[in-house]
């Protein structure tokens, strides 16, 4: 599980509270001086969940995306902007598909206008296709066998 760890202090505290309330599969412990933050999926820490009256200054918004980039595990930074931290899982498997030149102009005209890279965009879309195939398929499975046990008479012994 990727994470990284911030120093004990009230600042890093209400950081890495804020992480955690705006994200459903975040763990925060603390252990000794340090807060460990874990995450099974991407990050994108933004400056609002965070909340101005805790970064105050541009300072130490870099100074958090330092102390997050020198202790990360299993993740890397994919966005740095005065607002946001971008935080993605290594991915371990490649997959490639040909394009024609259309197709690709295409792809790189849809990533641009999600403001995210060719990537990204083409593994969000075969996810979420994925997705939708497997609850389909499963929703149909569960019609099948709702319908056979509606056809299928009580057993009286």
């Amino acid at each position: 599980m990727p994470s990284f760890t911030l120093r004990v202090n009230r600042r890093n505290m209400a950081i890495a509270e804020a992480i955690k309330n705006a994200y459903d599969d975040v763990d925060v412990s603390i252990n000794k001086d340090r807060i460990r933050v874990s995450f099974k999926h991407g990050l994108n820490i933004t400056l609002c969940d965070v909340g101005t009256d805790v970064i105050v200054y541009e300072e130490q918004w870099r100074n958090l995306m330092k102390e997050i980039k020198r202790t990360l595990v299993g993740a890397k930074i994919r966005e740095f902007n005065n607002a946001l931290i971008g935080i993605s899982p290594l991915r371990e498997r490649r997959t490639s598909v040909r394009l024609s030149h259309e197709e690709m102009r295409l792809v790189r005209k849809e990533a641009e206008m999600c403001y995210t890279s060719i990537t990204d965009f083409a593994r969000t879309a075969v996810l979420k296709k994925a997705d939708e195939v497997f609850n389909k398929e499963t929703l149909r499975r569960m019609e099948e066998r709702a319908e056979k046990d509606r056809k299928t008479p009580p057993y009286i012994g």
